[in-house]
């Protein structure tokens, strides 16, 4: 990280005029630290890119961004409007529109009706950025009809997480259907390995659920519990195996857990199904054991006790990592998830598995769908097809999760690829 921010740094100082150099570090350095930070060096850079380049569009995205961090939206409506005439990129649209969100509600339509029937990128890209907003401000039916419509419209030209939020008609046969049915129709089935002792089945707190395929337990699963083992005793621990595992494997993790299931049939499936396993089995897993369920990944390790920070919780039928992310239907993180051993809890595992089983339907599922899927049940008017929405609490994960895989989503996403 250090080393690339001095090749830019370094690259800057050579030819100080060039503007989209100073655009780079600013979104290297707000990459860094998880959000957009002007630094006086950035303010400084922007006045120098615009003296070097009055008309770059680079120019006009950091004047807007500056302009829009300033408190000043008519100025940053303006500079990140010429920056979109060049700039079609999600990211762009999604500053203008927060920008003239800012300003009247009236106007902010009808300055995006020209940029819209130009092209097809820009279509596409100005109604996710219309739909995060309305997301941002809980008008939770706008943003699903501008989703459902960008996708009708302009599927090719969006960005792929847009892809992952459930429709309306997806939601509503998820409940009619029902997880079961949905599961057969896939030809899915679950193999318990290892029973839950009966004296631990109906303990108190929540039992630690992991999962992955072979490769991944071999890698991760002995560090895993290990942690768990020294920073909360007594907690037990459930492995979800997905795909077949050989026998020396199978036999050390039956020795390692205190319950395991097998899902067998992912070796037939996508993938992208491998990532969602664990939740299309969460209902059984969570009957098993009838008690609370923590779901953590198992490339991470147990930095603390958990149970402190789960009784602490406000009353919710799903609790998991809550972030302020660009995208609405994104901040919903699941690399850990606590299902409570109640109506609802039951209730919101059910429903869960069947959205993901009815979108596995039409094929591979689309980056981040877990995550996006939680959103969309959490969210009140979002469907308006009559259901109540479950509560949704945030989850911190500091100080007691801590990932152990430095591979970063990119590397993930390669691993995930790997057969």
């Amino acid at each position: 990280g250090r080393a690339a921010e001095s090749r830019i740094r370094a690259s800057l100082v050579d030819a100080p005029g060039w503007p989209e150099g100073w655009t780079l570090l600013h979104e290297f350095l707000g990459a860094r630290s998880g959000r957009h930070v002007l630094t006086p060096d950035c303010r400084a850079a922007a006045a120098r890119a615009r003296a070097a380049g009055p008309d770059d569009r680079h120019v006009h995205r950091m004047l807007g961004i500056l302009a829009f961090e300033a408190g000043q939206s008519d100025r940053a409506a303006f500079h990140l409007g010429q920056c979109m005439r060049a700039d079609r990129s999600p990211q762009t649209a999604w500053l203008y529109c927060r920008a003239l969100l800012s300003m009247s509600a009236r106007p902010w339509i009808a300055r995006f009706a020209r940029p819209m029937r130009r092209s097809p990128v820009l279509r596409g890209t100005v109604l996710v950025a219309l739909a995060c907003a309305a997301g941002m401000r809980e008008r939770d039916s706008a943003a699903v009809a501008l989703l459902t419509h960008a996708r009708r419209h302009a599927a090719n030209w969006l960005p792929s997480g847009t892809m992952s939020v459930p429709t309306a008609a997806e939601l509503v046969a998820a409940r009619q259907i029902g997880r079961k049915e949905l599961c057969d129709r896939l030809g899915l089935r679950l193999e318990v390995a290892k029973a839950p002792a009966l004296e631990a089945a109906d303990g108190p707190g929540a039992v630690q659920m992991v999962s992955g395929d072979p490769r991944y337990l071999r890698r991760f699963l002995g560090g895993y519990a290990a942690s768990l083992r020294g920073s909360a005793p007594g907690m037990p621990l459930h492995v979800h195996v997905i795909g077949p595992p050989d026998p020396a494997l199978m036999a050390e993790v039956i020795a390692t857990a205190d319950a395991v299931t097998v899902d067998r049939s992912a070796v037939a499936m996508d993938r992208s199904y491998f990532t969602v396993s664990r939740f299309l089995w969460l209902p059984d897993v969570a009957a098993l054991w009838r008690r609370a369920v923590l779901v953590t990944d198992v490339d991470a390790q147990v930095a603390g006790d958990p149970r402190p920070v789960l009784q602490a919780l406000s009353p919710h039928d799903v609790a998991c990592r809550l972030t302020d992310h660009t995208l609405p239907w994104e901040s919903a993180q699941v690399t850990a998830l606590h299902l409570p051993c109640t109506d609802g809890g039951r209730a919101f595992a059910e429903r869960y598995a069947a959205a993901l089983a009815v979108r596995l339907l039409d094929g591979p599922l689309p980056y981040y769908s877990d995550q996006a899927v939680v959103w969309a049940l959490s969210r009140r008017t979002a469907y308006g097809d009559g259901s109540t929405a479950f509560r949704l609490a945030d989850l911190p994960l500091s100080p007691w999760l801590r990932p152990a895989n430095q591979s970063g989503i990119a590397g993930k996403s390669r691993e995930l690829s790997e057969t």
